[in-house]
């Protein structure tokens, strides 16, 4: 049995799907998956985190990256509409959830080792920016709890910066010695890692690509959400510049544009640019708005990966200022070097050049996601088995 440490109960989509891939890729080598139900083990590590921040109090980019967050509460609390828009987003996420994990028992932190019985032979945390400071202080995803003789893996695990804080150095260094197999799934986390430990770190994919295009049309219906020809916009930023550049490029196309809006955080410009604002939308459907469109706009990694593996025409905008404490860049900057699309990734500054829509070509990029998919199952069938080296 394998047992994961991931991140299946946000209601964020590249977070439940790359989850969901995860837990494909490795019962499909023939092991019985359970992931770790966190229910209880979120309350817990959700105090570690918010006194993480009251200590970080004066770095101004995470205080207002929180603050921005907390701004929802008002909205829920005097906004009829956008509540039951909440509630409607988080039940597709429950069902979804309800339908595609198998949970083991709830357990607190200090008693998850309960789980690791004489079954378990391995335990894999994976992707999804779970090495932030704030989750290396909530010690979940560091695995500190597992017993040592449990195999532990990091499949593809992101920092989501280029930096990891000095004072996290040692901390970091002390949990990443416990892991038998490292894998992360950008370029500065081997950076990161080879600093501070010597020890052997791969680079692989984001779980997401672990599965082709056919794969994932499998969880998709044929029936499209939107008849129309439309542009699909996925953005996580409140920038409002973004909005605007949308509205002005489309225009001319007659295509409609739809906007899936961000629902942990209130955005004012989600309210007026887009011709169609959905909100009852699963992650099944979330890949339906991304597989129909004639243009995707984002400043999502995971909007960008699925644009990837369908081949669809998208541009992606930087989310965060690159000198940002909470810029997570890294992953979008490493994303697109790998598969050379850097033209894709738009700087505020290009917005007021002016752009016209154009195709792209993905003959070499297909090539590359075929490349590092094979080295990414190699890491993680070697990580899993019982040999002893690695690649």
């Amino acid at each position: 049995m394998v047992l994961l440490a991931i991140v299946y109960y946000q209601p964020n989509y590249g977070s439940i799907l790359q989850a969901y891939a995860t837990q494909k890729v490795i019962s499909e080598f023939d092991f019985n998956v359970r992931t770790i139900d966190c229910t209880i083990i979120n309350k817990q590590t959700k105090r570690k985190k918010i006194l993480y921040y009251i200590r970080n109090f004066f770095h101004k980019d995470l205080f207002w990256g929180q603050i921005k967050k907390y701004t929802i509460l008002f909205h829920k609390i005097f906004d009829k509409d956008f509540r039951h828009s909440i509630i409607l987003r988080k039940k597709a996420f429950i069902d979804y959830g309800k339908e595609k994990f198998c949970l083991t028992q709830a357990l607190p932190l200090n008693k998850i080792a309960q789980l690791c019985n004489d079954k378990v032979d391995a335990v894999v945390v994976g992707s999804d920016q779970l090495w932030l400071p704030s989750n290396i202080v909530a010690d979940y995803f560091t695995l500190n709890q597992i017993p040592d003789n449990v195999k532990k893996i990091s499949y593809g695990t992101s920092f989501g910066l280029n930096k990891l804080p000095v004072k996290l150095e040692k901390r970091t260094a002390d949990f990443l010695n416990r892991f038998e197999y490292i894998s992360v799934r950008e370029k500065s986390g081997i950076d990161i890692i080879t600093k501070i430990l010597n020890k052997k770190v791969f680079l692989v994919c984001d779980p997401t690509l672990l599965l082709d295009d056919k794969e994932w049309k499998q969880e998709i219906s044929d029936k499209r959400i939107i008849r129309d020809k439309y542009v699909f916009c996925y953005f996580l930023g409140s920038n409002s510049k973004h909005r605007k550049f949308v509205k002005s490029i489309v225009g001319k196309t007659g295509y409609k544009i739809v906007n899936l809006p961000h629902m942990e955080e209130y955005i004012i410009a989600d309210d007026k640019y887009a011709d169609i604002s959905l909100y009852d939308i699963s992650p099944s459907e979330f890949l339906n708005l991304i597989y129909y469109a004639e243009y995707i706009f984002t400043d999502s990694f995971h909007g960008s990966v699925f644009s990837i593996i369908f081949n669809k025409n998208f541009y992606t905008f930087r989310r965060f200022k690159n000198n940002c404490e909470a810029s997570t860049n890294t992953r979008l900057d490493n994303l697109f070097e790998i598969f050379g699309l850097q033209k894709r990734l738009i700087e505020d500054r290009q917005l007021e050049k002016g752009m016209q829509l154009s195709n792209l070509n993905y003959e070499i990029v297909n090539k590359k996601i075929k490349e590092i998919r094979r080295k990414s199952y190699d890491f993680l069938y070697r990580a899993l088995g019982e040999e002893n080296d690695c690649c």
